[in-house]
């Protein structure tokens, strides 16, 4: 199911989009080691993948809420991520995160709110993205505990509920079923 909802692929970034990052707790679960039983990650706020912690690069179309989890090794690679999927006409909202400042330097339309002073200024926020992480989060808890592995996979299907909220299953069956 996981593999099929990647297959169906991202979203087009096109009008105003929002863009913002996530960090979750995901290591090498199902992996035989030398410690067999490493209690659960106490690492909190920013992390990478190799530290169990991998960025996810939330990204929303506001026309019509469609959404993206991108899984990152680290945060180096989001303003690429970005850019691949936007659209000459994409303005992008952030926050001010500094990964997010080579936007400005590749000629992307830009704008940030700064979380420290407000987390609204009129239409610039990023509250669909942070909606979007409240999701995720309830989505993933049910698993306790996801390979980072197969993060992307959980995350793909976690979009194919929020993105189709009815047609989803059909959606699935369609691409299985031979023609």
């Amino acid at each position: 199911v996981q593999e099929i909802a990647e297959k169906l692929g991202g979203i087009k970034l096109e009008g105003i989009c929002e863009a913002d990052e996530v960090y979750v707790n995901s290591g090498d679960k199902g992996v035989k080691d030398d410690d067999p039983r490493r209690r659960g990650l106490s690492v909190k706020g920013r992390g990478t993948y190799d530290s169990d912690r991998p960025p996810v690069l939330t990204l929303v179309r506001r026309s019509d809420g469609m959404t993206e989890f991108v899984v990152l090794r680290d945060m180096s690679r989001a303003v690429e991520e970005i850019r691949s999927r936007a659209s000459e006409d994409c303005e992008i909202i952030s926050d001010k995160y500094p990964a997010y400042d080579r936007l400005d330097s590749i000629g992307m339309n830009h704008m940030r709110i700064n979380h420290s002073e407000r987390y609204a200024d009129g239409d610039v926020h990023v509250n669909r993205c942070e909606n979007r992480h409240s999701f995720l989060r309830s989505f993933l808890s049910k698993f306790r505990g996801v390979s980072k592995r197969y993060l992307q996979g959980y995350l793909s299907f976690l979009a194919l509920l929020i993105n189709r909220p009815i047609g989803w299953f059909s959606t699935l069956l369609s691409l299985t079923m031979p023609r």
